[in-house]
């Protein structure tokens, strides 16, 4: 059962002109135009007294979350993830353009007990490979811009089998400039599909609903300063129909800032503090160049 849980819970979902501090320059491709985006996401929880092994769902950008898996243990511990994404954007046509990311995953289990007889443990893997689709509305102008995003996992890591298409996400995106402030904000759903993680048994990932406001200031013609709330609803997640943690609601708090290296790339580092019972922190790096 142990196994079980923390194998499978592996499931999935940026600046550089002054007057679009936040991440909305990127969120489409030009037509015929190609972005590459790299990313890290790095965080870490203490769990006490963890009955059954559950998992975090980690936003790896605006719009995308894997599930990261925690250990199965009646003792204190602490998990730490390293997410690495890679990916590429193509400008189909105007206004509209496809996606293909993968995620690395490592993850690592201290036991913090002195006492334990149980062992640190350490993975790397595949989480997932995704695609998607991203078409724009509207442009800022009489009124707010509006993107919509549509994404599906074609392949997911599992324990023993892997899943294809048991994944989606859709939602939007919209945002209005005041120069020098712009607000946004991003709200969509991630549906998980029950999927075999081996020869006998059935998982249903929670499914996840996920809304976040963020505010951006230009400091200057290259720097942006970003702050923002991360609510999320998380439905329960089961193992053979039983069901193995219950819904909740979690709001989180992130701030960062934004640098405009130059005409074609820019980076932002978001921090996150998680208001949840496992005292978890995060930070995040994404880095996105135009071709």
């Amino acid at each position: 059962m142990k196994k079980i849980i923390a194998s499978c819970s592996l499931c999935f979902f940026q600046l550089s002109h002054a007057d679009l501090p936040l991440t909305v320059e990127n969120l489409i491709s030009d037509k015929g135009k190609v972005t590459t985006e790299f990313g890290l996401t790095y965080g870490n929880n203490k769990i006490n007294n963890t009955k059954v092994g559950g998992y975090i769902p980690v936003q790896i950008s605006d719009s995308s979350f894997i599930n990261v898996p925690t250990n199965i243990r009646s003792e204190q511990l602490q998990n730490e993830y390293l997410v690495t994404t890679l990916g590429l954007k193509y400008g189909l046509i105007k206004d509209l353009d496809v996606s293909l990311r993968t995620n690395l995953l490592y993850t690592s289990n201290r036991f913090l007990d002195v006492n334990s007889e149980e062992k640190s443990k350490n993975e790397t893997d595949i989480s997932d490979i995704t695609i998607g689709l991203n078409y724009q509305f509207l442009q800022d102008a009489k009124y707010p811009a509006l993107v919509a995003f549509l994404e599906t996992s074609i392949l997911e890591k599992n324990e023993k089998e892997n899943s294809t298409f048991s994944s989606w996400s859709a939602g939007i995106t919209t945002y209005r400039s005041y120069d020098p402030i712009v607000l946004s904000l991003t709200t969509g759903y991630k549906y998980s599909l029950e999927r075999n993680i081996n020869a006998v048994d059935e998982y249903k990932p929670a499914d996840l609903f996920f809304f976040n406001p963020q505010i951006a200031f230009s400091a200057n013609d290259l720097i942006s300063l970003i702050a923002g709330l991360n609510f999320k609803t998380i439905d329960t997640q089961k193992l053979n129909g039983q069901i193995m943690e219950k819904k909740r609601n979690n709001i989180d708090y992130s701030f960062g800032i934004g640098l405009g290296l130059d005409d074609k790339s820019n980076l932002s580092i978001l921090a996150t503090s998680r208001q949840d019972f496992n005292n978890s922190n995060e930070i995040r790096l994404n880095y996105n160049r135009k071709f």
